[in-house]
């Protein structure tokens, strides 16, 4: 509308009703639940709950006289909101119907685009028409009728009206007369969401790191120690922007603010005292891979818009889609989109995000019917553009025709690709199946569908701190306080305030101990070989060289982590650090008495806390072929092992009483993923056992996940959607049946999918079995019972 030049003009309005709640009238709410459908005795309870309260006013701490209402909705009441709902709905329906008789002029984007009346979200109103005075007098008559009807008044001093730019002003004025409606540049925020012009400015964006600030205000004289404020700088802080990151692609210097105001509250508290001990990069890294979990303002950015670019990638059937499909671009082809200047914030919001997540998109074949030269199938993006001319021949050719042809795939080209695609096609292979549909899918997450969590921890994966490949997972899984554990993060990153650290940021100095005055203080020598920290060691029982030997923080804490006193290791490293700041800052030293004593109180306490149950349950056996079913029996299973990682599948066909009859094993290429492993020899040993003329079949698996993608419903985008069909179809088309079973009675195709993994042949039949093998088939045959790990 703001870019509109049509002389005749939209108009938009924005409604605010008067005490909405308050003033819906109950026989039009009455009336409504029975235009709705709603059986009589249902309307009776729904008019008795609203109709039997009654309310008392407090006087000077007085309880004055009850008085019943005669209107209104209760604001709190759960069922309120629903109720209003449908009063509104009402009014939605009054719109309907004039716009079928021709009395409401719809607005439009685009020619074929869709025609817009109104949008309703509880007593939020916006009215969309043509700026005529015939409408606006048909509008004005319809919400009288509708008020006298409901009860439901319009602000009209709160309430404005949005003219299209190509309405003149004297027009405007004549509108405004019969309206009643002030005109207005900008509707401010609808639903809390600031209701941009042109492309979005750090003013506009204050009041969400203003409203931050409010709650740290709120904060300020709690006690709350470095702990509590990472935890709610993760679980409350830093979800405040997250509603508003959902449609707005924010300026980066909000990003920074937002940023800076997490970071600073962790770091330095209320009292804006402290220093930053670890860079923010690491710090909003996940907890797995060395950080904190912390969100970085950008990245949450970035994968809540991500929501809006899945919609668009597959044209979901909304409305706001459908508007911006018919105005720009929707479907595969919006990838390649790109930011141009005469575009609304919102689609700059949008395409902002996509040239980010981009790379996270893959094409997975279904039924292959796909162009193979006009559909971003290939890597490479479309060939049809990296060839200067296609053969007429090969205009037509699907994805599937040229993947299952005979001998090299290029074969079946008349046209000439450059050579480093005609490898990549040759060396390549696709499996389709005819009821799945070629689909453009997120291939960080299993389901093929793009989610807020997959997105982020898939940005998270690209940042260059999470290649080292090393799992910090162990300190948070520590059961000990949330204290120890961001202590030994803090060491593990050589993070923590010892002198050393303070003298390498030039704010001591010197970096020698003041206690002994013997050494540099690094952290080690903090709270292990200081003569005072190595004195309460002595007293708590650690006296081995080895102890003290060891040079590196992290091997030190992780192996003394585990073991019958790892709670004692971690509690005396707690209080050897809590000794030495109370000497170097309050100048307070305790007796080794009085620290031995406070070390094993809290190891009582500790070990109360977090004291596991202890009840033992009854052994559970295991056998072979567990629901003793009466025909031949396939037993398969995936493994994933070796360096590197290979993804390897196994199985084994036996008769009902245990013998031998086939079995297979192989590897995936270029895999390292068990769900496939598993789905792979599922569909491997189904198809065997079919090539061997086996009519009743009951196939184990110890894969519950791919035992419930088998039997349950799949998503049509999921990864792995065509194997997975291909095994169902073998089961509808034979009598074959699927049974999870536990792993103790899976032991044979255990053996066979790790032979596999470890091999090179893709797919390897026995037809005796491996002499390594016999032992585990005889202790299946005569029913062998194995105890439940």
């Amino acid at each position: 509308m703001k870019r509109s030049k049509r002389k005749k003009g939209y108009v938009a309005f924005k409604l605010d009703l008067e005490k909405a709640f308050d003033n819906v009238n109950w026989e039009f709410l009455k009336l409504c639940l029975h235009d709705f459908g709603f059986p009589d005795i249902t309307v009776k309870l729904i008019m008795h709950c609203v109709s039997s309260a009654n309310y008392s006013l407090l006087w000077n701490g007085n309880k004055m006289p009850p008085f019943k209402p005669t209107h209104g909705l209760r604001q709190g009441d759960p069922l309120s909101p629903y109720l209003f709902i449908l009063c509104m709905e009402k009014l939605s329906v009054a719109i309907h119907d004039a716009v079928l008789k021709g009395e409401w002029d719809l607005i439009h984007i685009t020619n074929d685009g869709p025609r817009i009346s109104h949008l309703l979200f509880a007593d939020d109103v916006l009215l969309f028409a043509k700026a005529k005075s015939s409408q606006l007098q048909y509008i004005t008559t319809l919400f009288d009728s509708f008020s006298r009807a409901s009860g439901l008044k319009i602000n009209i001093s709160k309430s404005r009206a949005y003219y299209s730019s190509g309405t003149p002003n004297g027009k405007i004025n004549s509108l405004t007369a019969i309206s009643g409606i002030q005109s207005t540049t900008s509707f401010g925020k609808y639903l809390g969401f600031p209701m941009l012009q042109g492309r979005p400015r750090r003013s506009d964006f204050n009041f969400m790191v203003e409203k931050m600030q409010n709650r740290l205000a709120s904060w300020k004289n709690r006690l709350l120690n470095r702990t509590g404020r990472l935890t709610l700088a993760t679980s409350v802080l830093s979800s405040i922007p997250s509603y508003y990151m959902q449609i707005n692609w924010l300026p980066q210097n909000i990003c920074d603010s937002i940023d800076q105001t997490v970071r600073n509250f962790i770091w330095k508290g209320s009292n804006n005292k402290g220093i930053h001990l670890v860079n923010w990069k690491t710090v909003t890294t996940p907890k797995s891979i060395g950080g904190l979990g912390v969100r970085s303002a950008r990245d949450a950015n970035v994968c809540l818009l991500g929501k809006l670019v899945w919609d668009m990638v597959q044209s979901t059937n909304k409305l706001w889609v459908n508007l911006l499909a018919n105005k720009y671009s929707s479907g595969p082809a919006m990838l390649e989109d790109s930011v141009k200047s005469s575009i609304s914030p919102s689609w700059f919001s949008i395409i902002r995000a996509k040239d980010i997540l981009k790379p996270g998109y893959t094409w997975r074949a279904g039924a292959g019917t796909s162009s193979f030269w006009f559909s971003n199938w290939s890597s490479h993006g479309y060939l049809g553009s990296l060839v200067p001319i296609i053969d007429i021949h090969d205009i037509h050719l699907t994805v599937k025709e040229v993947f299952t042809s005979v001998g090299q795939h290029t074969d079946a080209l008349y046209t000439n690709l450059p050579q480093g695609i005609a490898d990549m096609i040759n060396n390549s292979n696709m499996r389709f199946n005819a009821n799945i549909v070629d689909a453009l899918i997120w291939n960080h997450n299993k389901n093929g569908v793009y989610t807020t969590k997959s997105g982020y921890s898939w940005l998270c994966s690209l940042s260059e701190s999470s290649g080292n490949g090393t799992s910090w997972s162990w300190i948070w899984h520590l059961k000990v306080p949330e204290k120890y554990k961001l202590l030994i993060w803090l060491a593990c990153h050589n993070a923590a305030p010892t002198l050393s650290l303070l003298h390498h940021r030039n704010m001591t100095p010197t970096a020698i101990c003041s206690r002994c005055g013997e050494e540099d203080e690094s952290f080690l020598h903090c709270v292990r070989d200081c003569k005072h920290s190595a004195a309460i060691w002595h007293r708590m029982g650690f006296i081995s060289d080895a102890f003290f030997s060891t040079n590196c923080v992290q091997h030190w804490i992780k192996n003394q982590s585990s073991g019958p006193r790892s709670t004692t290791f971690l509690t005396g490293l707690w209080w050897s650090w809590r000794h030495r700041n109370m000497m170097c800052i309050s100048n307070e030293t305790w007796p080794l008495t009085r620290i031995s004593y406070r070390i094993n109180d809290s190891v009582n306490i500790i070990e109360t806390c977090f004291k596991r149950n202890n009840i033992i349950p009854p052994d559970r056996m295991v056998k072979w072929n567990q629901n003793n079913n009466n025909c031949s029996i396939l037993n398969v299973d995936g493994s994933c092992l070796g360096t590197p990682i290979r993804a390897g599948f196994g199985g084994i066909i036996r008769n009902n009483g245990g013998a031998y009859l086939a079995g297979f094993s192989g590897f995936i290429p270029d895999s390292t993923d068990v769900l496939l492993a598993e789905l792979t020899a599922l569909r491997q040993g189904l198809l065997m056992a079919v090539s061997m003329g086996i009519e009743e079949l009951a196939c184990y698996s110890d894969s519950l996940l791919s035992i419930n993608l088998i039997t349950g419903r799949v998503s049509s985008l999921h990864v792995y959607a065509v194997i997975i069909q291909d095994i169902k179809d073998l089961l509808y088309v034979h009598n074959f049946s699927v049974h999870h079973c536990l792993r103790e009675g899976n032991q044979c195709a255990d053996y066979l999918a790790k032979l596999g993994a470890s091999s090179n042949e893709e797919c390897l039949f026995h037809a005796t079995p491996p002499h390594e093998l016999l032992d585990l088939i005889r202790f299946d045959a005569i029913g062998t019972l194995f105890p439940r790990q």
